[in-house]
Formats: structure tokens, sequence, C-alpha cells
């Protein structure tokens, strides 16, 4: 699905077996390295939350020791809600938690996310 919405907006890509990342995305310049982690459904309600429905996304790396994810990984990760068919791109530098929370509504505009996330990552290039 994330695949798919990147050639949407555009871009050509390659879904790769790396340790990492898994899709390489190319635009007329530069490669970027795509980390997907997808969820099937938002989580059930808690009893302090009842109408806090969020999907989850651990964006870490390790099997036992769980360290967060880093742009020597990748450069953005790609949310995908399975349920709705729906992907967020962020820029991995945004990144501040291991678990990610995402609602349903944060869901919009895919070429929208993918844009904005490219542009972090260039000007971080930039800099």
């Amino acid at each position: 699905m994330a695949a798919a919405a990147i050639i949407a907006a555009g871009y050509r890509c390659n879904i790769v077996s790396s340790q990492g990342y898994d899709i390489v995305m190319f635009d007329d310049k530069d490669i970027y390295r795509v980390e997907v982690k997808s969820s099937t459904k938002p989580k059930t309600q808690t009893r302090r939350h009842k109408n806090y429905k969020p999907y989850n996304y651990y964006v870490s790396r390790g099997s036992r020791t769980k360290r967060l994810i880093s742009s020597n990984d990748a450069d953005i990760v790609a949310l995908v809600a399975n349920d709705i068919k729906a992907v967020m791109f962020l820029p991995v530098k945004s990144v501040k938690v291991a678990r990610v929370r995402k609602k349903p509504e944060d869901f919009g505009d895919e070429t929208e996310s993918l844009e904005l996330a490219l542009e972090a990552v260039r000007n971080d290039r930039l800099e």
C-alpha cells in the first residue's frame, strides 16, 4: 500500500529486503529509504479514554533491546492503516517515541504527507 501511494504521488520505488528499510524511493536527484509500519485496525477502547481508538505503530529497532528508529536506519516512515487503506508519511527525525499512535481521522492526503516528509528530509540534508 505504501509503495502504491509513492507511485501515485509520481515517484519511482522498489520494495527491498534490507535491514532498516522496506522501500527505496527515487526522485530526479536523490534516493530515500522508507520504513513501512502497518496496523490492521485501531486499538480497542480503554477505560480511561472511551472514544480514543488509535492505531499503534512501533517504530523501533531490535528484537530484545529496542531502540528508536533513526536517520541512520531510514529517511521516512510510512504508517499504513490496513482497514481504511490509508498511508501517512513522516520524516524519521520527527519520530520522538517508539510507539506512535494515530487516530483514523489523522490520515489525510497521502501525497501531501509524502511531500511534507520529503521536504523535511531534503532540508535536513542541506544542513
